[in-house]
C-alpha cells in the first residue's frame, strides 16, 4: 500500500475513533459538557490530532448527520420507482434504506431519537 493510502486510512479511522467517542460521550452528557480535553484522552491523542480534523465537537456530530444523509440518499437514488403504486414505494424505499440506518443505528439512537 503507498504512504498516501496508509495515511488516508489512517485518518478515516482516527475520524471514526472521534465520531464514536462523541456519540458515547453524548449519551451521557449535554453537547456543551462534552471537551475536546476529554474526547483526546477517551481516543488516546493530543488535541492537536482533533484540530486537525474538526474545529468543534458539534462539526463532529455534523459529519456523521452528512455522512448519514449522502448515504442515505445514495440508496435511495438507485431505485427504480417508476410505475410501482405508493405502498410499493414505500415499501422499496424502505428496503433500501435499512443497511443504512443499520450502520449508523448509534448516531440515529443518540442524536436522532
Amino acid at each position: 500500500m503507498r504512504k498516501t493510502a496508509i495515511k488516508k486510512d489512517k485518518r478515516t479511522r482516527l475520524q471514526k475513533n472521534f465520531q464514536q467517542t462523541v456519540l458515547k460521550l453524548y449519551r451521557k452528557k449535554t453537547l456543551d459538557e462534552i471537551t475536546i480535553n476529554e474526547v483526546c484522552e477517551k481516543v488516546g491523542v493530543p488535541r492537536s490530532s482533533f484540530y486537525y480534523h474538526y474545529n468543534t465537537i458539534r462539526d463532529v456530530l455534523e459529519e456523521i448527520e452528512k455522512d448519514f444523509i449522502k448515504e442515505l440518499s445514495k440508496s435511495l437514488s438507485v431505485l427504480e420507482i417508476n410505475g410501482l403504486e405508493e405502498k410499493e414505494r414505500y415499501l422499496k424505499s424502505l428496503e433500501a434504506s435499512l443497511p443504512v440506518i443499520k450502520t449508523y443505528e448509534q448516531f440515529i439512537k443518540t442524536v436522532v431519537v
